[in-house]
């Protein structure tokens, strides 16, 4: 996940815009999915973007608890 292009975006953000786009998120009328505000909290609340915080098992575990790990879900 450290090397998506997700990652790459939300490092170009400054702080005003990461929080104009978490309301952005957050509003169901732009995004019907409720997990991708969890998604975005999770990986806004990192201290700093590395592959040791972003790995796809560990925010896979975050989202969906004890469900085994599917790299496509």
């Amino acid at each position: 996940m450290y090397n998506s292009k997700l990652i790459t975006l939300l490092g170009t953000l400054n702080a005003n815009e990461r929080r104009r786009f978490k309301k952005w998120i957050k509003s169901p009328f732009h995004n019907p999915n409720p997990t991708l505000p969890v998604l975005y909290n999770y990986i806004d609340n990192r201290g700093s973007f590395s592959e040791r915080t972003l790995r796809k098992e560990r925010i896979h575990q975050h989202l969906f608890g004890d469900v085994p790990f599917d790299e496509y879900r």
